[in-house]
Order: structure tokens, then sequence, then C-alpha cells
């Protein structure tokens, strides 16, 4: 069985034939889909599309592109209304996107840092976009998950999507 860790079938592009995509997934053996937030609208959106669907799990987060007049305060307050939700599985789609430079590079580090600390506060794995920031990205998520967690789960749990690191980004890669 296969896993879609990373698929936004909340998007208009699956609004007409999305039972088709599910077929084409199956007959493909894809079984389960992840289907990520990008914004605090689509958590929504993300949240009802697997309430609807059995095979559908979703994640809640705001993509580095998406943080544009949204505070700390307003990110954390509408996320946290879905945390516990039995189809929750995860804190994404976030990260750092430098090849758009649609926003500040340091709120995005910002907005970035208090997902990855809502994920690991509610033992959450996270999928993290990195687009032209694999060293930011890395270092961020280095300090955040260095730190002694309050359990003896492993906190390295999730996926880097739009990767562009090598193997030479290992330990020791600042």
């Amino acid at each position: 069985m296969f896993v879609d860790t990373h698929c936004h079938l909340d998007f208009n592009t699956f609004s007409s034939d999305l039972l088709e995509v599910f077929s084409r997934a199956k007959n493909s053996g894809v079984d389960l889909f992840i289907n990520p937030a990008v914004n605090l609208d689509s958590s929504s959106q993300c949240m009802a599309l697997a309430e609807t669907h059995s095979n559908v799990f979703f994640a809640i987060g705001t993509h580095p592109n998406e943080i544009i007049n949204f505070s700390e305060d307003n990110i954390i307050a509408a996320l946290s209304l879905y945390i516990g939700h039995e189809k929750l599985v995860a804190i994404g789609e976030i990260g750092l996107d430098y090849y758009h430079n649609v926003t500040d590079h340091e709120i995005q580090k910002q907005i970035f840092l208090l997902q990855l600390n809502l994920a690991l506060s509610n033992h959450l794995p996270v999928i993290i976009h990195s687009r032209d920031s694999i060293k930011d990205v890395l270092n961020i998520i280095t300090s955040c998950y260095s730190k002694p967690g309050p359990n003896d789960l492993s906190p390295y749990n999730g996926v880097i999507h739009a990767y562009e690191g090598d193997e030479s980004l290992g330990p020791g890669f600042e």
C-alpha cells in the first residue's frame, strides 16, 4: 500500500473529477492521502474533505507564501481549533520559500518556527516546504528538534517537499 503524503485535493483542479482521481490512484496502488493545507481557509477545506472520504487525512498549516497579513496569534488560534481532530495527522504545509520572495524571510522563519513548535507540542509530524531555503530550513529544524522533548517519542517525523539539498547537507551542514 502506498500513501500520497502531499496532495492538494481541495484545490479547484480536482473539483470536477475527484472520484476519478481516487480511482486512478487506487489502480496504481495508492490507497491513502494526506491533504496538507496551504492557509487558514484551506485548513477548513482539508478537514471537510477528510470527513467525507475515509481514505483522506489532513494537515493544517500556513504555507510561507500565504502568511501575509496574519499575525502569530491569528495563525496559532486558527490552527489550534483543529488539534485533536481524529483525521488530523500533521502540521503542514509549512516552511520557507525564498524563490517566490512573497514574504520577508525573517517573518517566514518566525511563522515556520511557530508552526514547528505547534507540531512538537501536539506530537504531530510536519510537512515542510523548502524552496531555495534549505540551509535555513535545516538550521531551524535542527535547532527546534534538538531540544529534549517531553516524552520518549522521536520528534523527527515528517517529510520535506521541494527539497533542493543533496547528501552533503547532512549533520554539520552549517
